[in-house]
């Protein structure tokens, strides 16, 4: 699933890419992926790109026209100029001097949306999203705020997108692994400390991730959900990078949690 900085590094390229172009021509190739209907896709046609923006998890394209083209890549969605062989294209924008951009579905899921709006409060997900951690709101007193006297454990509590919008299952293992903290502590028995470093994690992973990113994709857009920097996530068996501990892994379901046993407390 992309995550935070998958998505962040994804909007830069974009902007740098696409800003003020013009869109000549809009081809929905699945219907099951707009899942607004109140906008046509044709009114985007003709439209300049104003901004490109992010929301937690979510792609934001801006026109000048008012209109907004938002992109929710849920589980496998993605975009690309091109489409590879092993995607489901969704939809493709062609712009002005030749550039196609396609919003693409990995194993074709069905999963991942594209819509049409003028205003973002009216998609009811917007609504709830909690802030995003690479915004100013995101402070050390918001953290410890929201962190207060929840008895989630810390894995549920980094994912859920009503509080912290952009981390995944991925990198809140990453985080937790940089705090030193386990991710099945309860939320409320953190003391000060611990909130301080957590939070100082939380920026950290997400900064040095997009660095990375930034540096894998040269010139063109990031490849899709690319972790081979992680220290922890997906690495059960393998020693910890840190103690040297094996990293072991609980499964519920399909979505594992990654852990170093010994100095994750």
């Amino acid at each position: 699933m992309p995550e935070l900085p998958d998505l962040e590094v994804l909007r830069r390229r974009l902007r740098e890419g696409l800003l003020e172009g013009k869109v000549l021509d809009i081809e929905v190739l699945s219907d099951r992926a707009l899942k607004t209907r109140y906008f046509k896709p044709a009114v985007l046609k003709k439209g300049i790109l104003r901004e490109v923006s992010r929301k937690g998890k979510n792609l934001i394209l801006e026109f000048h026209s008012g209109f907004k083209l938002l992109f929710q890549p849920l589980l496998k969605g993605w975009v690309s100029f091109e489409v590879p062989g092993e995607a489901a294209p969704l939809l493709r924008l062609s712009f002005e001097g030749g550039r196609e951009l396609y919003f693409i579905e990995y194993e074709n899921k069905g999963m991942a949306g594209l819509y049409i709006v003028r205003k973002l409060e009216g998609l009811s997900f917007m609504k709830k999203l909690g802030v995003d951690p690479l915004s100013e709101e995101f402070t050390i007193d918001y953290l410890a705020g929201a962190v207060g006297e929840r008895k989630d454990r810390l894995k549920a509590f980094l994912v859920d997108q009503k509080i912290i919008a952009g981390v995944g299952n991925a990198y809140a293992d990453e985080i937790l692994w940089e705090a030193r903290l386990s991710p099945f502590r309860i939320c409320a028995d953190l003391d000060e400390s611990e909130v301080e470093e957590l939070f100082r994690a939380v920026r950290s992973v997400l900064d040095s991730a997009i660095s990375v990113l930034e540096e894998v994709s040269g010139e063109g857009l990031p490849p899709f959900e690319y972790r081979e920097h992680l220290k922890v996530h997906r690495r059960e068996g393998q020693p910890c990078p840190r103690c040297g501990a094996i990293i072991k892994a609980v499964y519920e379901g399909e979505r594992g949690t990654f852990f170093c046993p010994e100095c994750q407390r």
